[in-house]
C-alpha cells in the first residue's frame, strides 16, 4: 500500500507543463502502475484512489492509538472496562478502514 501511495503522489506531482522530461517520468510512473494492476487511469480516479489510501491509513493509525490507550487503561482494575471498551472501538475503527 506505500509503495502505491508513492507511486500516485509521484503521479500527482506532474501535473504541470509537459515538457519532455515530464512526459518519460510520466511514462515510467505509468508502466509501474500498470505492474501493480493499476492501468488506464486518469488524473481524476489517481486523486480519489490517492485519497482513499491515505483515509484508510489514517483509520488504521487511528484505530491503533485508540486500541493502544485502552490496553494501557486496561492494565487497571478499576479501569478494565473502559479499555476494554476502548479496546473494541479502536478495533471497530480500524474495520472501517479496511472495508473503504
Amino acid at each position: 500500500m506505500k509503495q502505491l501511495l508513492y507511486i500516485l503522489r509521484e503521479r500527482l506531482k506532474l501535473f504541470g507543463p509537459k515538457s519532455q522530461q515530464l512526459s518519460n517520468e510520466r511514462q515510467i510512473i505509468d508502466d509501474k502502475m500498470k505492474q501493480m494492476g493499476f492501468e488506464n487511469l486518469d488524473d481524476d480516479e489517481i486523486y480519489h484512489l490517492k485519497k482513499k489510501l491515505s483515509m484508510k491509513k489514517f483509520f488504521k493509525t487511528v484505530g491503533t492509538i485508540i486500541i493502544i490507550l485502552g490496553v494501557i487503561l486496561s492494565i487497571s482494575i478499576i479501569l478494565l472496562l473502559p479499555g476494554l471498551t476502548l479496546v473494541l472501538f479502536g478495533s471497530m475503527i480500524m474495520y472501517m478502514g479496511r472495508k473503504l
